[in-house]
Formats: structure tokens, C-alpha cells, sequence
């Protein structure tokens, strides 16, 4: 995006909006305009004045008036959208993006803004025109589609829904036709991982008609892309999808006659992508030859051959590597271990694009309630305890290239899942280890910024868990912890109650056989509410939310009990969104409320799923 020009005659009106006086800067560019009327930057800085002020027509009239002078310049074509989205015109905005997209094809900015507001939408029918808006966003190679996922999928079934035939178990060719040549369908499969349970049953009918139609000819390209875009959906889902005795009957045959088939045929690469969507390779040298041989010659196959082979090899190798602080002896941390050997988790595809942001020095002018000059800011040493699949630590990695970010997890799976996500993305400031929290005392570490996020909660004793977190904290350091709320997960314990019920293990097959209940008419309508959690839909996922083999909720009470012992002061909890903090003040006026947990104890009485994800909070030690 094009930066405004600070020529002279606007100098005065720049100078007044960085300082946040934007009637000043009004009243400066009404005389720049009187004298100057054809200058677009004006009138364009007058628009984002006017937003400031929240004035959305007067906002949009000059913006327009911009636009008439340059039409081709992207910029008041953005802030007329943000104008029209303020007035509550959503429609006229998307459209309005979407211009700018025909003016700058894959721009960043605009993408991003159309990303926004498709997120704050909540159609409840078809519209077509999101089609468009929706591919724009998922093609993008920098735009994370994840929370888009609910609305593209629902768009996508009611968009076929007047073509479905209630009467027949399989699907209509007019339906497997139009999924197959859609654009945004195969973008869907592949970026996201649905989380639409309608849609789910759509899909596990689409994967049983494909798996035994007799035979799929080559000049069927949409059809075969949809077998590879489908494959690529039941691999990041981990195989979710319910599937009955004749499927897997078929890919029985399929996995014999591959052994056997010419690797360089076309019948052999529309197998492997219906095995695919099955059952995940082996990750052996057999596989890696068959994938390399379909791969260079048949460019479709790409994306599925990097995702099942190519990229499971790399992380076998790097799980040679992998530096292990200790040999893990905790019978509690052995069991959390062999969970997430077997279902890392989170699994997560699209990379994240933070802005930049010295991390230490942000976090302590949010949180801390010690003197602002307090401790070093630059070169934060951060550890996070427990890191997964390494999200979080490549993220504040890339967000603060000065901080040496230390990741400790039991999962050699999911770190090697990691490491090879942080070469990917080029983050040389992360050291991975392997090990539990209660060896890390033996290492003599000592860190700045310390964060365990669903961590503590799956220990045998959380408290000294977060003893030792405690310890290798330095003096002015920061804390960030993220614990379950007993209130917001009552449906979890409804839901472990009948599993336990049932006799369910967290075996993949007793994780289908309690989802397809769930989805089923038949389901306990008390705990549908957990299809409303992404977690739901993935079998990692699933067995984190329903099935783990060590969890402890807290309420708030307890928490500050907690803080007492180890001796820290409570900061502030830490929201995705603003909505938490804009209902508490209400009810809570003044800053000191937000770091009164009895007040937010009374607080979540009202409001029970105010903590849904999780307590998280920032805790530091008092200041000597």
C-alpha cells in the first residue's frame, strides 16, 4: 500500500493527527482543501480523522471525494469500506474491498481487512456474494483462513444443500460435481479443517462415494483434485471422519494393489490419494519413493505428497536431533506424554504473521505493576513451558527477533512437529528441548518472560509444577499461566462422565464411535454444545478436549490461593478480544478492579463461559 505523502501542504495536518488532535487536523485540511481542492490525500486524511471521531458519513463522503480525483489509489477505497462497515452496511463494505482486489490483485492490507470483516459476520442463509471475498482470503498465502473456517463451511453445504436428495444414503452426481468444480471447495479442504457438523456428514458421504465408484478416468481432473483436496482434509483432521466396513474393505485393496502398481500410472496415483484419506502413510523409504515418483508426475499430488510424506520424513529426522534434557520418570508426565506422541496437538498449517513488537517491554507496559523502569527489556530471555507443536514459540519468535526463546516439551512428536515448522518459517532464535517441568531445576535456567499455557493443569501436583516455573523466574520477571475454569467446563465433565459411562477409552475408534453419537440425531442434546468447539473436529483435538488422560480444573478462589504460596501478585487476566474487559468495567469501574479476583470471581458467578479457552493470566513477584 502506497504511504500518504507528507508534502507541505499537509505537514501541519500530519503533525496534528500524530498527536491525536483530529479536529485540529480537520480544521487544517478544510483550508488546505479550499486552497488545494484536488489533492486526493487530503480528503483521505480527513476520512480517517472522521473515523477517529466516529463520524461514518461524513467519513465516507470524503473519502468518496478522494477517489474521484485518484480511482485507481487503494487507500480511500479501504477507509471507505471501514466507513461503511461503521455505519453498519457489512454488504457495501465486502463489495467495496472487493473492488480494491480488482484494483491490486493479492493485496496484503486489503486482504486482511476483508478477512476482518468476514470474521464479525453471522449469516444465518446462503449468500453468494461472500463466494468470492471468501476465495480471496483463503488463497492468500499470508492470511490464516482458521476463523473463517465455521463460516466458509457453512456457506459451501447451503450452497449445495437444494441439490442434496434427502432419500438416498449416497450423494447426487450433480452434488460431487459441483463440489468438484469448486475452487473455494478445494482451498477449503486443503488450508482448514472443518467445523461444520453438518458439512462433516457431507464430506464422510463424498469420501465413501469416491472410495467405491468402480473407476475414476484420468480426464477427470476436478474430481481427481477434489481426492487429493479431501485427502489433504482427513490427514490435518487426523481421521475423524466416521467410516464403515466396506470403506475400509476397499482401501484394503487399494494399499495391496499399490505394492504392486507402476508407480508412474495414473490408476496408482488416484490410490494413493484415496488411501490417503484413509489412513496416513508409512513414513518409510518405500513411501518416500512412491511419493517422489507420483509426485513428478503428477503435479496435483503435490501438496498431498508434501503434507503425508515429505513432511512426516523431515520430522522423523529432526526427532534424531532433538536435544533431551532428561529421561521423563513422572508416571503422570508419561501417560501426558504417550497422549501427545500418539495426537500431537495443536496441529496448525498457515503460518502466523505477528507485527513486530519488542515482547518484554509490551508485556510489562500492559501488566506489570511494578515501576516502568524497572529491568532490561531488550534481548527477553522466555521459555515456554510446554510448548506443543511450537505455535507459541514461533510466534513471539518472530514477533521479537531479540528474544532467545527457550520451548521444553514431553512430545518428541510434536516438537520435531515444531522444529520443523520454525526452519520453515526461518526462526533461528528458538532452542527446542525435550523433557518434563518437574527436571527443569537441573538445567540452572533463568528467564525474563516465562509461559505455560494448558500446561500445569495436566500434572499430577500443578502447584509444584509451577514451583519450579517459579524458581527460575528472575526477580523482575513475568509470568503468563493458562488454566481450566471448573465453571466453563462443566460440559466437559458432563461429557467425560458418559464417556467414562461407556466404557471410551481415547482410542481413534472410541473417539469416532462417541463424536458420531454426538452428531447424530440421537445425541444427548445437553452436551451439543460441544460442537461449537473447534477442538471437536480433529482428533487430536477431540481426545485434548474429551479424553485426556490427566486434567484438573481451578476456580478463582483457589487460584489466588495458589498465588499466595508461591508468593506472586496477580496482573491481569489476557483476552483474545475485548468484550471480557468491556463487561467487567461495567459492572467494575476503575483499574484496580481488574486485578481484584474476588471481583472476577463474582463476575464469572454471571458469567460462566467468560473463561471458555481458559484462565490466563500474567502474575509477576512482589517488587523488592
Amino acid at each position: 500500500m502506497d504511504s500518504l505523502p507528507r508534502n507541505d501542504p499537509l505537514r501541519p495536518a500530519h503533525q496534528a493527527i500524530d498527536a491525536g488532535r483530529f479536529g485540529d487536523a480537520l480544521s487544517l485540511l478544510k483550508d488546505v482543501a479550499r486552497a488545494q481542492p484536488d489533492i486526493p490525500e487530503t480528503y483521505c486524511l480527513a476520512g480517517q480523522c472522521l473515523l477517529r471521531l466516529r463520524d461514518h458519513k461524513a467519513a465516507l463522503d470524503a473519502f468518496q471525494r478522494a477517489i474521484s480525483i485518484k480511482p485507481e489509489w487503494p487507500e480511500p477505497h479501504l477507509g471507505a469500506a471501514r466507513a461503511l462497515l461503521g455505519s453498519g452496511d457489512a454488504h457495501a463494505s465486502m463489495q467495496t474491498l472487493l473492488r480494491v482486489l480488482d484494483i491490486a490483485p493479492g493485496d496484503l492490507e486489503t486482504t486482511r481487512q476483508l478477512f476482518e470483516l468476514l470474521v464479525r459476520l453471522q449469516p444465518d442463509s446462503y449468500l453468494s456474494d461472500l463466494q468470492p471475498a471468501l476465495y480471496q482470503c483463503f488463497a492468500h498465502p499470508d492470511i490464516d483462513p482458521s476463523p473463517l473456517a465455521g463460516l466458509c463451511g457453512q456457506q459451501l453445504r447451503l450452497g449445495i444443500v437444494d441439490l442434496m436428495d434427502s432419500q438416498s444414503e449416497s450423494l447426487p452426481d450433480i452434488v460431487i460435481t459441483s463440489i468438484a468444480d469448486g475452487k473455494l471447495w478445494r482451498l477449503f479442504l486443503r488450508r482448514v479443517i472443518n467445523t461444520d457438523p453438518e458439512l462433516e456428514g457431507i464430506l464422510t458421504r463424498l469420501r465413501h462415494d469416491l472410495c467405491l465408484r468402480a473407476a475414476i478416468e484420468a480426464s477427470e481432473k476436478n474430481l481427481i483434485a477434489l481426492i487429493a483436496a479431501l485427502a489433504q482434509q482427513c490427514f490435518l483432521n487426523e481421521y475423524v471422519f466416521g467410516v464403515n466396513d466396506e470403506e475400509l474393505k476397499k482401501v484394503n485393496e487399494i494399499g495391496r494393489f499399490l505394492h504392486v502398481e507402476y508407480k508412474t500410472s495414473g490408476t496408482a496415483a488416484v490410490a494413493f490419494a484415496l488411501s490417503c484419506a484413509y489412513r496416513a502413510p508409512d513414513v518409510d523409504a518405500s513411501t518416500r519413493e512412491l511419493a517422489e515418483a507420483l509426485s513428478a508426475n503428477f503435479p496435483w499430488l503435490d501438496d498431498l505428497c508434501r503434507l503425508t510424506v515429505f513432511e512426516p520424513v523431515e520430522e522423523s529426522r529432526l526427532a534424531e536431533e532433538l536435544s533431551v534434557l532428561h529421561p521423563v520418570h513422572d508416571a503422570t508426565s508419561l501417560a501426558v506424554q504417550a497422549q501427545y506422541e500418539s495426537n500431537p496437538y495443536p496441529r496448525w498449517e498457515a503460518p502466523p504473521a505477528p507485527p513486530k513488537a519488542p515482547l518484554l517491554e509490551q508485556v510489562r507496559r500492559r501488566f506489570s505493576r511494578r515501576a516502568a523502569a524497572e529491568g532490561a527489556t531488550d534481548g527477553a530471555r522466555v521459555l515456554i513451558a510446554g510448548c506443543g507443536t511450537g505455535f507459541e514459540p514461533i510466534d513471539i519468535a518472530r514477533r521479537d527477533d531479540s528474544a532467545a526463546v527457550t520451548a521444553v516439551d514431553l512430545s518428541g512428536k510434536s516438537l520435531s512437529y515444531a522444529k520443523r515448522k520454525a526452519e520453515a518459517l526461518a526462526c533461528s532464535n528458538i532452542e527446542f528441548y525435550q523433557g518434563d517441568i518437574l527436571d527443569l531445576p537441573r538445567t540452572g535456567w533463568e528467564f525474563d518472560l516465562i509461559l505455560c499455557t494448558g500446561v500445569l493443569h495436566h500434572m499430577a501436583d500443578p502447584l509444584a509444577g509451577w514451583k519450579v516455573l517459579c524458581d527460575m523466574l528472575n526477580s523482575t520477571g513475568m509470568m503468563r499461566v493458562s488454566l481450566y475454569s471448573a465453571k466453563a467446563r462443566r460440559k466437559i465433565r458432563a461429557a467425560r462422565e458418559r464417556i467414562d459411562a461407556q466404557n471410551l477409552t481415547g482410542q481413534a475408534d472410541d473417539i469416532r464411535e462417541f463424536r458420531q453419537g454426538l452428531l447424530s440425531d440421537g445425541g444427548d442434546s445437553n452436551l451439543k454444545t460441544l460442537l461449537y468447539s473447534d477442538d471437536f473436529y480433529s482428533m487430536s483435538g477431540c481426545r485434548d478436549l474429551l479424553f485426556h488422560v490427566q486434567e484438573r480444573h481451578y476456580t478463582l478462589p483457589e487460584i489466588r490461593v495458589a498465588l499466595d504460596q508461591l508468593e506472586l501478585r496477580f496482573c491481569g487476566f489476557e483476552f483474545d478480544n475485548a468484550a471480557p474487559i468491556k463487561a467487567f468495567t461495567a459492572r467494575n469501574p476503575g483499574p484496580e478492579a481488574l486485578r481484584d479476583l474476588q471481583k472476577w470471581d463474582a463476575f464469572e458467578q454471571w458469567h460462566p463461559h467468560t473463561f471458555a479457552g481458559m484462565y490466563q493470566f500474567w502474575c509477576e513477584y512482589e517488587s523488592t
